[in-house]
């Protein structure tokens, strides 16, 4: 008898996703880290932040975003997925962002 878990997809995110956001965002990168989704255990340290900080000093917006979003996906593992970033944004006020990013991915608005 083996017991089969129930198995939940969720949308991952895409390099389309990452460019939007990168397009987008603007200088907002930090208030993004702050409110993605994570464990309290492995939220954005002090230094996370300075990183982001250094990166947007020196590489600018984008780079700072990419760095912010690809941080929280090797911090949250296998539960970075789309919606989770989409719940990261709308806690920033995004929604508008969130509407046109569930029509590139064809999901539903988390929340």
């Amino acid at each position: 008898n083996h017991n089969t878990s129930r198995i939940i997809h969720y949308n991952t995110v895409t390099e389309e996703t990452i460019q939007y956001i990168e397009d987008h965002l603007g200088d907002n990168y930090l208030e993004l880290a702050r409110r993605l989704p994570l464990p309290k255990a492995l939220s954005f340290t002090k230094t996370d932040i300075d990183s982001l900080k250094y990166t947007y000093k020196f590489h600018g917006p984008s780079e700072a975003i990419r760095e912010t979003v690809e941080l929280w996906r090797r911090k949250q593992g296998n539960g970075a997925c789309l919606e989770g970033l989409l719940m990261g944004l709308i806690a920033c006020g995004k929604d508008e962002m969130v509407t046109q990013l569930c029509k590139i991915n064809k999901a539903r608005t988390p929340c």
